[in-house]
């Protein structure tokens, strides 16, 4: 093989060859000059393919990895279509500064980028609010840290798009499985939140009722005076507006201006963070997305019923599907989902608390074996597209009464899914799920019970487990805050959990054996405020995008950002700008 032929064989599943395109100049879209049909750009199944919606974070990792290949090669022209390529990513990035998400629209002759969300000119303001604290993120955390903000003596604006509880609503990732470890310390915030806005028993700290926006809106209404809660309908379209002093303002799409001293970026995906200006970095771990979903009907002998492994032997799977063993063998999938399926009855165990169970992986993964099953006698499109994407380690299940709340299945997908930007029951990509899953996960957990009104309802979301970007904090979590034992009242404890990862490439696997070197006895830390300030002098990140890759794996869970939004309200960083 020639020097040539190798450098394309390595290039090609790098960043995904595509027939040779040109350069148009479509309205209002960010473009490339005309130039010689050898260096027209590179498109690809997953970021540049026409009608695709990519994120900036996504042609981000797109251009990181053209450029990683170009240096693996030598130049020719397919490095000249590489060039081509990042200029556009260049150039749409830099004609767009504060876009989050780009229409991407490939016709003969030509490769566009059309910003979505943004417009390059002010939002005309219709209301400004004015706060010590600004908070962004309508999570448990978000809203504990306003809490704890205004106990403190701050006045808050909260600015949320979706259901406030975000993550714990029934319309947002449904994660009502609550991620922290009991035993953990919680700050009175939180406490009072839990108990008296969402009425959870004292000594529960997992279980998440139902309706959480509205009695969560209706406590802070209550208790919370001080705090100003603003909606708006995307993160996206906010307009960040910058001085000497770090963030002036946001301005949201519906034309509300908000000003404060300190500005505390708590969504999910950092949003604010990207739009302030801080770097957009890709090495972040690539886990799945979780479905989360609800169970109802369910009678009081069920529940021993999903517990006893004879139910949903793969013996009696494979007979209920109506495929014999050689024929779920007959190919590599059916037979991983049966190797795996045998193993989960070996090693299943079910923990039983009042108000929680934890295990369940034969049931779990007795599901996935049941679709594969069913795509052996009846394959469809829709069974192979989630039998590709499907892991199913186990359900955590909560408030197990006569309906609970299952945590989870997930899927590894191919593009990024920010939280709150996305919706199960209308985008095109996920009918699937809507359509198949859903149903056979009701088909098959009435098969197990042998309850005909069981019922399950998907979610409105994924659970995003996976940080989209990393954003650098000044101060991050380091190997000494791994190794002492606790010196606050304000400390987590989590295993490092990177379960369902899958790397993108060869550059990822070397991030993920590197972050497991770091995480395998140390898992205690103290929450530390510090680590949330950033280069922009009055912007603080409590998010799952300001989390270092060596410790992503405990420190995403959600009980540890409570706690350490409660330690940053302490210290009171925003008098210091008065």
């Amino acid at each position: 093989m020639t020097r040539r032929r190798r450098w394309a064989a390595a290039l090609a599943p790098i960043i995904g060859l595509a027939p040779t395109v040109g350069c148009g100049t479509p309205w209002r879209a960010v473009h490339a000059a005309p130039m010689a049909r050898a260096a027209a750009p590179i498109t690809d199944a997953s970021i540049l393919a026409d009608g695709a919606r990519p994120y900036a974070r996504d042609l981000a990792f797109r251009r990181d990895r053209l450029l990683r290949a170009l240096a693996a090669g030598e130049p020719g022209a397919t490095a000249q279509r590489v060039k081509a390529t990042v200029a556009i990513i260049d150039r749409a990035r830099a004609q767009a500064p504060g876009c989050v998400r780009f229409a991407v629209r490939v016709r003969k002759g030509g490769l566009s980028l059309t910003p979505l969300d943004w417009s390059p000119k002010p939002t005309r303001v219709t209301r400004t609010v004015r706060a010590d604290v600004v908070v962004v993120g309508g999570e448990i955390e978000s809203i504990v840290t306003a809490m704890a903000a205004a106990d403190a003596g701050a006045t808050v604006a909260l600015l949320h798009a979706g259901p406030l509880g975000g993550l714990t609503a029934d319309t947002g990732g449904n994660l009502r499985y609550f991620d922290c470890i009991p035993g953990t310390p919680h700050p009175p915030q939180q406490v009072a939140l839990f108990r008296e806005g969402l009425g959870m028993r004292p000594g529960n700290w997992v279980c998440i009722p139902a309706d959480t926006d509205g009695k969560l809106r209706a406590f802070m209404r209550r208790r919370y005076a001080g705090v100003t809660l603003l909606g708006t309908r995307t993160y996206n379209s906010l307009q960040v507006g910058k001085g000497a002093g770090g963030i002036g303002s946001i301005t949201t799409g519906e034309g509300v201006r908000l000003i404060g001293a300190a500005v505390l970026d708590a969504e999910p995906e950092g949003i604010v963070a990207e739009k302030a200006g801080l770097t957009v970095g890709i090495d972040v771990p690539n886990l799945a997305y979780g479905l989360v979903f609800d169970v109802s009907g369910i009678r009081p002998g069920d529940w021993a019923t999903l517990r006893d492994r004879r139910r949903y032997s793969p013996e009696r799977i494979l007979a209920a599907v109506g495929v014999t063993g050689a024929q779920s063998a007959a190919s590599a999938d059916g037979r991983e989902a049966l190797r795996r399926m045998r193993r989960a009855v070996r090693q299943d165990h079910v923990l039983a608390n009042r108000t929680y169970q934890l295990g369940y992986q034969a049931l779990a993964q007795g599901f996935d074996l049941w679709m594969h099953c069913l795509a052996v006698g009846r394959p469809t499109a829709d069974l192979a597209w989630l039998n590709a994407r499907r892991c199913s380690s186990g359900f955590n299940v909560t408030a197990p009464i006569d309906h609970a709340t299952f945590n989870s299945l997930s899927y590894r997908l191919e593009r990024t899914v920010l939280q709150h930007d996305h919706d199960l029951a209308r985008d095109a990509e996920f009918a699937p799920i809507r359509n198949t899953e859903g149903p056979q996960l009701e088909a098959y957990l009435r098969w197990v019970t042998g309850s005909p009104a069981l019922r399950v309802r998907l979610p409105a979301q994924f659970y995003v487990r996976r940080a989209s970007a990393a954003f650098a904090t000044l101060e991050p979590y380091r190997d000494a805050d791994f190794i002492d034992r606790p010196a606050t009242d304000l400390w987590m404890t989590y295993s490092m959990d990177y379960r369902n990862l899958s790397p993108r490439d060869a550059w990822d696997a070397a991030l993920v054996r590197k972050a497991w070197s770091h995480g395998a006895t140390r898992y205690t830390w103290d929450c530390r405020a510090s680590t949330l300030r950033s280069a922009v002098p009055n912007l603080y990140l409590l998010n799952r995008s300001s989390v270092p890759m060596a410790w992503y794996g405990g420190l995403r869970i959600v009980q540890g950002m409570v706690n350490t939004g409660a330690a940053w309200a302490r210290e009171r960083p925003w008098a210091a700008s008065h």
